[in-house]
């Protein structure tokens, strides 16, 4: 389908954006190319303009998932038509309609939902993290025009609630929607907002949510969770197994795969997700330093739980984040495809001590025995290159098989949180 004018575009709440030229989504991600795009950059004529990229591979074709092709890339993660001063060269001299798709949208996507189309963001993107800009709502007659003759994946898409059981994008939508209200209320933590979430998501998504019963049952769960959330004070620690979960599936975020990987081999690219399996699991023997963003910080694992790490740190831009991934339907998705709802929102949830974890591990690296914001900004941004390409598939045999069980079956999120942040553990554990 292509979009037109009357589309409703879904935008997430208190996003701005405007470009700061800093070049750093043009080393971050490997860009997709559409139909036809591999050949037109084929064609660009670089004669008096750029002689050196006259002899460059604008493209690479893949050996695994996704679009056929995708954006060339140097050894150190950028894209070969960056110049040294950070501008696009093809922008430069062809004018931006003649760069991919994926580049004029940047750093947006866009998810069409029943009627609707969902708007992503990266925050990934600097411009993004620090709120830098314009609403981002401001910008839909410019997407109306950019997208005018773009083909978008159908918006009929059965989503599921869960294994076997539709989920209609009118409920989805709905869902979604007081999950981002709770986190707008700012009269009470972080934490305690996720934890409002959590629970909706557990409470709301019993039986058959579709029928006006459920739709008159969730309206009076809806004002009583944050009361019932209010009443019980954060305690917690994880458990072995959760642990194992926890710290291998944030490695894997936190350390993406190498560059080349999508053009590899099946051989090799089977043999460096076995040596992320090694690396993950490294954090058994805590003494060992901790890897982040593919380099080797100056702590270890137990020094990194010495660092302070508290709720309202960074709170306002992680608000922001999650809020952004519910709208935009990204937190749906991972590298085999769509999850169900109630399989997604814990594992979106799980990106908050994650987050947390990586910002003191970035500060304990820094001589720093407290987190701040910066720390914050600069976890998200190695997080969120990540969010929805990592799948238990990833992990161990033992850990995935366990890893559903785990964000599905026990409050991993509430655990990890309150461990990290020093809540005191539960009774029976003292």
């Amino acid at each position: 389908m292509s979009t037109s004018s009357d589309h409703r575009f879904e935008t997430p709440p208190g996003v701005a954006y405007d470009c700061l030229c800093c070049g750093d989504g043009c080393r971050s991600f490997n860009v997709p190319l559409g139909p036809g795009e591999p050949e037109s950059l084929e064609a660009l004529n670089w004669s008096g303009k750029h002689e050196a990229l006259a002899s460059v591979k604008p493209s690479v074709k893949l050996k695994t998932g996704g679009f056929g092709h995708r954006l060339s890339r140097r050894e150190d993660g950028s894209c070969v038509f960056l110049g040294d001063d950070e501008l696009c060269e093809i922008h430069r001299h062809h004018g931006m309609e003649a760069k991919p798709l994926a580049c004029r949208l940047y750093p947006f996507g866009f998810y069409p939902v029943g009627k609707k189309v969902a708007v992503d963001v990266a925050f990934s993107c600097r411009a993004v993290r620090e709120g830098h800009g314009r609403p981002v709502a401001d910008r839909v007659p410019e997407w109306t025009a950019q997208l005018e003759n773009a083909r978008l994946k159908d918006g009929t898409t059965r989503h599921s609630l869960r294994k076997g059981q539709r989920l209609g994008p009118e409920l989805l939508f709905e869902l979604e929607h007081q999950l981002v209200a709770y986190l707008e209320d700012r009269s009470t933590s972080l934490l305690d907002r996720i934890r409002c979430c959590l629970r909706y998501c557990e409470m709301a998504t019993t039986g058959r949510p579709d029928t006006e019963a459920a739709a008159t049952l969730r309206r009076v769960m809806a004002d009583g969770i944050p009361k019932m959330v209010g009443n019980e004070p954060v305690v917690g620690r994880m458990d072995d197994t959760q642990e194992a979960i926890f710290f291998q599936w944030t490695f894997l975020h936190v350390n993406p795969a190498p560059v080349d990987f999508d053009v590899l081999d099946a051989p090799k690219r089977q043999a460096i997700e076995r040596e992320r399996q090694l690396a993950a699991q490294a954090f058994r023997e805590t003494d060992r330093k901790v890897w982040v963003d593919g380099r080797e910080l100056t702590v270890s694992y137990a020094e990194v739980a010495d660092v302070r790490w508290d709720d309202d740190v960074g709170a306002e831009i992680l608000q922001r984040f999650f809020q952004a991934r519910l709208i935009g339907q990204r937190f749906l998705f991972d590298r085999k495809g769509e999850m169900p709802f109630v399989e997604a929102v814990p594992k979106l949830f799980a990106c908050y001590p994650m987050l947390g974890w990586t910002a003191m591990a970035l500060a304990g690296h820094d001589g720093r025995d407290a987190v701040d914001k910066k720390d914050v900004l600069e976890a998200l941004r190695v997080l969120d290159r990540s969010f929805g390409l990592v799948h238990a598939s990833l992990l161990p045999k033992k850990q995935a098989k366990a890893c559903n069980f785990v964000f599905l079956e026990t409050d991993l999120v509430t655990a990890a949180s309150a461990q990290l942040q020093g809540f005191p553990a539960p009774a029976d554990d003292d």
